[in-house]
């Protein structure tokens, strides 16, 4: 590793979450990516699993009703793509936390591409897949408990 990589690897890992993707490069992207992936503890969990909504009382009907919490939605979104990736296909999200919590579920395959459409930072997005072998992948690495 040349000694101005790792000065970059050590400076972000040291920056906070909150980066601007708008003057990166593929390149630093790709050290941004590696350094997450440094960072990233697995998940023991196949998908992402979390409280389920609330219960609440209706006013009109004087019933218990369910409603589905942001939280929710934002779970079977990961989900969703978690199951595309997995199927062999490419998802996209949008946001980088969203590509930090699939590293928790593919921590060595996930592959990730940072695609810019214009210079905005609104019109960056991630382009994300496992490769055709992931599974074969992931067995060598970790070992079966």
């Amino acid at each position: 590793m040349t000694t101005q990589l790792n000065t970059e690897l050590k400076d972000l890992l040291t920056t906070s979450d909150r980066i601007s993707f708008e003057n990166m490069t593929q390149e630093q992207f790709a050290v941004k990516l590696a350094a997450q992936r440094l960072r990233t503890t697995p998940s023991p969990k196949k998908r992402l699993k979390r409280n389920d909504g609330i219960r609440a009382r209706d006013s009109t009907t004087d019933t218990v009703v369910y409603k589905p919490t942001h939280d929710q939605y934002y779970r079977i979104f990961i989900n969703d793509i978690l199951s595309n990736i997995r199927s062999g296909g490419t998802d996209y999200c949008f946001k980088w936390y969203q590509v930090k919590e699939l590293l928790r579920f593919h921590k060595h395959t996930l592959i990730c591409k940072m695609v810019r459409e214009s210079m905005s930072a609104r019109d960056i997005y991630f382009k994300v897949s496992l490769p055709n072998d992931w599974r074969k992948i992931e067995k060598n690495i970790i070992p079966e408990q």
